[in-house]
């Protein structure tokens, strides 16, 4: 393209230019996205040996330290066992079923409590 051409918009409003940075973006993120990939099964891995390894706690490595934690959570159907509703209504909430209320309203009328959530871009 010489200087006096004018940039032409394709089919999806894009210039040929445009287009060839939208190309090179998404094989570029392509690229990123199966490096990511490996790397996290990399480090999966190595959790996995450094877990088998060492015990609870803190072990020092050189200048880093490694700390292997159990971390606990709150079994609650076991709570909810032990502590029903009727005996302990301050340990409960009521909260909307939104899969019971998806099955139950049109999408026209769910329209108006909709918010709308970030842009995703997906490659494929």
């Amino acid at each position: 393209m010489t200087t006096n051409d004018i940039a032409t918009p394709t089919s999806d409003g894009l210039t040929d230019d445009q287009l060839v940075v939208v190309e090179q973006l998404a094989i570029r993120k392509a690229k990123l996205r199966d490096e990511k990939t490996s790397i996290d099964e990399e480090i999966a891995a190595i959790d996995t040996q450094l877990r088998a390894l060492l015990p609870d706690g803190t072990t020092q490595a050189g200048q880093l330290k490694v700390i292997v934690t159990v971390p606990a959570r709150l079994d609650t159907k076991k709570l909810a066992e032990a502590f029903g509703p009727a005996q302990h209504p301050v340990l409960y909430r009521a909260a909307i079923d939104t899969a019971a209320v998806k099955e139950h309203m049109s999408p026209a009328q769910l329209r108006p409590f909709q918010v709308a959530g970030a842009r995703t871009v997906t490659v494929r």
